[in-house]
């Protein structure tokens, strides 16, 4: 979980740096409000994912040992 926050998080940043230097100063802001809400998004997504994750696997052992008893 760890590996895969620091990856997004220098992806960002080098997103943020592209902008940075393309953009003129005055969208600077908005481009980094709009790369830490899609960061936060992914964030979300990730924990969600995981969650999703693990009561799917619950189901699936829980039914198993429906099945087998």
């Amino acid at each position: 979980m760890d590996t895969t926050i620091t990856a997004t998080s220098s992806e960002l940043t080098t997103i943020v740096v592209t902008l940075a230097m393309v953009l003129p100063p005055q969208y600077l802001v908005l481009s980094l409000a709009m790369a830490l809400s899609i960061y936060l998004l992914m964030l979300l997504m990730a924990v969600s994912w995981e969650k999703m994750k693990a009561t799917t696997n619950f189901m699936l052992i829980s039914t198993m040992v429906k099945i087998s008893h």
